[in-house]
């Protein structure tokens, strides 16, 4: 099975300015966030709307939900949670929204999703993704930490914004407000924080990590992913836009050309 028939990762954000990512195989899609362009995403797909099984949108804040109303337009059902549907008004949606809660599962086309809770400044879901296909996919973004332990994942995405040390340096400089620092610090997922709670789950089955969410200012590219493979051992892949990753659970994923 080649890599344009099997399940792949295409990003098309991964920033403050929007986040996308959508799963994809010859027959279904899943998108996770809906923080850019619906039209984007149809070019993403070639044309193909109706191969998409449904949106996951981890919390309110543009960046990720921003363009759900579009969506749902479209016919895509929006799964997410009651704060996200509150800040929105469920009601526009046209029966499009469904409600989530941590710790249920639920399946979405062919997709098995189980939400946990993660810790931002407001309310943010992780989502465990399974499918045939992939296996299980941890996706963690947007969050300070996370509680959770995991088995038996073969893909890590996992937010990864920032380093201590360039933060400090743009605060000193001017580039970052000091109230910024302070919001940064207590709802994005910091360097050694990411790498250490990657060395707390299990990555043994672990076939790759994607680090989302890179801060275009507080972030370096080839210094996340040098440290964070030295200290896993595993496949480090950045989620550039335009990015593209096959997702199976065997051979490993290989990134394509945009990361």
């Amino acid at each position: 099975m080649g890599i344009f028939t099997a399940m792949r990762l295409k990003v098309l954000g991964s920033t403050s300015k929007g986040n996308c990512y959508i799963l994809e195989n010859k027959n279904e899609a899943l998108i996770i966030e809906a923080g850019v362009s619906i039209s984007r995403v149809r070019k993403a797909l070639g044309g193909n709307l109706g191969k998409v099984a449904g949106c996951l949108i981890s919390h309110s804040h543009n960046d990720h939900a921003g363009h759900m109303m579009m969506f749902a337009k479209a016919g895509i059902s929006i799964y997410s949670s009651v704060p996200v549907f509150s800040s929105r008004r469920i009601n526009k949606l046209r029966n499009r929204g469904i409600l989530i809660e941590p710790g249920q599962a639920y399946f979405i086309g062919s997709f098995n999703i189980i939400p946990f809770e993660v810790n931002h400044d407001v309310p943010c879901l992780g989502f465990l993704i399974t499918h045939p296909e992939t296996g299980r996919i941890a996706f963690i973004t947007d969050t300070c930490e996370c509680d959770h332990i995991f088995r038996n994942i073969d893909h890590y995405m996992i937010e990864c914004n920032y380093a201590t040390d360039i933060l400090d340096k743009n605060v000193t400089t001017g580039v970052i407000h000091p109230t910024l620092r302070k919001r940064i610090m207590v709802s994005h997922m910091e360097l050694e924080n990411c790498k250490s709670t990657l060395m707390d789950n299990d990555l043994e089955k672990a076939r790759q990590i994607i680090l989302l969410h890179l801060s275009d200012n507080n972030s370096c590219r080839v210094r996340f992913r040098e440290e964070v493979s030295a200290v896993t051992g595993k496949d480090v892949f950045i989620a550039a836009k335009g990015s593209e990753i096959c997702m199976l659970r065997d051979p490993a994923g290989r990134l394509q050309p945009g990361g």
